[in-house]
């Protein structure tokens, strides 16, 4: 009896802490990513759309490893899309916001002007991390308090 409790409380904290370390570690392999991208392209354009594209890129990583925890194959493809977009969404805030109210690159690096500090990382993945477990944690409560029908219904082909 006592496993199930534990259980009920112990899965959510896993799969947050799982999300996290997955969101950190896409976060890391988005921003390489991003910066392949663009040596691709030989940086064709103005370099605040290149910092667009790492950052961005950032958030998207961190939005896939939040959301690999949480996601639940039991619902819709749209429900599974609209979850997933709405983690990704807050991954690329996560990357921004930690872009702005960051410290930033120290400036005694030579080469700062090209680097990403890494509270862009963390908080790309905590805010990933955070939407995609209220999500889930909102969809274990709603599946185990809705009102089920008292009589299973039976098939139509009998």
């Amino acid at each position: 009896m006592i496993w199930v409790y534990l259980r009920d409380i112990l899965v959510p904290v896993g799969r947050t802490a799982a999300g996290f370390v997955a969101a950190f570690l896409l976060a890391f392999l988005g921003d390489l990513l991003g910066r392949l991208f663009n040596l691709s392209l030989g940086y064709p354009w103005d370099p605040t759309v290149h910092q667009t594209i790492i950052y961005a890129s950032i958030g998207l990583g961190a939005g896939i490893g939040s959301y690999a925890a949480w996601v639940n194959t039991r619902h819709s493809w749209q429900m599974i899309l609209l979850f997933g977009l709405i983690v990704l969404v807050g991954g690329i805030v996560g990357a921004y916001l930690g872009r702005i109210y960051g410290p930033g690159p120290d400036t005694s690096y030579w080469w700062h002007r090209y680097a990403t500090d890494r509270t862009v990382y963390f908080a790309a993945a905590g805010l990933g991390t955070g939407l995609a477990t209220i999500l889930g944690l909102a969809d274990i409560i709603y599946s185990r308090t809705r009102p089920r029908s008292p009589v299973t219904p039976m098939s139509p082909n009998i």
